[in-house]
């Protein structure tokens, strides 16, 4: 454990020392317990805020725990908070859970005074490359694995490109892949030079999901037959930019994402100008009858059927999101019906 989560670890156990800690491992762990049981006077840990945003925590949800008197402490990458900034209509799930917290911002980057220190210590000649990565990201083993990562193109293309489709898949869901898909999306991301090649499928799985040393693997299991990607790998290939593949955007069919997951889906289709694939998964979680995923996926898809001048599609969508007693999404699709009787003039 090193960085944020290391440093929330040292806090709370710092200042609540003899409390109760609850940590779910995903976000169906913590909402079956919350249903199920009652939680209260806990510290409860969720790491990775955005799996749990996803899985169905909502802003009703993180205030009963709250209000039942239990601690939220949670960590999130800055690159995964970056996707549940609101800038506009579009809102991904869990948008609004992010306001239950006081947000600590980490800078990754040594200040002036950790500079000075570390040049006068005998580690001054890691500076270089710790200021590249960050101090947390270094001791947890960073460099080593991207270098593993980039060298993997050439000498195990095919573990090489489970890591790509995976980090991708989450790029767009913010959930690990399931590992069905993964087997079908994979060879998409072969090099075109090993395109046609014949792999040992095994020894490949093998390079890419083993153990670097005690701590690091670069593909990491997740719970219902899924993987995720390692924090610092997927930061830097999403802070890259590519495109997601075509392969991505067809293997998000309704078994393989959970309605949070396609309301989420279709939030970054739509960023990424795809708003055919967008309606698409916004009818699916509209379709699943979940409560607040159901009523923001109606004000998406109003929004979406304004872009596009189909008005009266996107008034009937509006209606539907005003309807759904969701208070949130019914504040936005209300402005969102006010804006289209104003243009129309009435």
């Amino acid at each position: 454990m090193a960085g944020k989560s290391r440093l929330a670890a040292e806090a709370v156990h710092r200042t609540h020392p003899r409390r109760s800690t609850l940590i779910p491992i995903t976000g169906k762990d913590l909402i079956e317990l919350q249903d199920q049981a009652s939680i209260e006077g806990c510290l409860v840990w969720l790491e990775d805020l955005e799996q749990f945003l996803t899985a169905g925590l909502t802003r009703e949800r993180a205030r009963r725990l709250v209000s039942a008197g239990n601690i939220l402490v949670a960590t999130i990458r800055t690159t995964e908070r970056a996707k549940f900034d609101v800038t506009d209509q579009i809102k991904p799930p869990g948008w609004d859970v992010l306001d239950v917290f006081h947000e600590l911002r980490l800078d990754a980057r040594l200040s002036r005074t950790e500079t000075a220190l570390m040049d006068r210590s005998s580690y001054a000649a890691l500076r270089e490359r710790i200021s590249v990565c960050g101090l947390a990201a270094y001791l947890g083993g960073a460099p080593k694995a991207w270098e593993h990562f980039e060298n993997w193109e050439e000498t195990n293309p095919l573990g090489w490109a489970r890591i790509r489709a995976a980090a991708d898949w989450y790029r767009v869901t913010l959930d690990p892949v399931p590992d069905a898909v993964l087997e079908t999306v994979a060879p998409a991301y072969l090099p075109d030079e090993h395109r046609y090649d014949t792999f040992n499928r095994d020894k490949e799985i093998q390079w890419a999901s083993g153990l670097l040393n005690d701590t690091v693997w670069l593909l990491i299991p997740a719970p219902g037959k899924s993987w995720r990607v390692f924090d610092y790998i997927q930061d830097r290939i999403t802070n890259a930019g590519e495109p997601i593949r075509t392969e991505i955007w067809a293997a998000l069919t309704p078994g393989a994402l959970t309605p949070r997951a396609a309301l989420q889906a279709g939030t970054a289709a739509h960023m990424n100008g795809r708003n055919e694939t967008a309606t698409d998964l916004l009818r699916q979680a509209l379709g699943s009858g979940d409560g607040q995923t159901a009523a923001l996926a109606a004000n998406n898809l109003g929004v979406l059927r304004e872009e596009i001048g189909d008005m009266k599609g996107a008034e009937g969508f509006y209606r539907q999101a005003l309807d759904s007693g969701d208070r949130q999404a019914a504040a936005w699709a209300a402005y969102g019906l006010g804006a289209l009787q104003i243009e129309a003039g009435d």
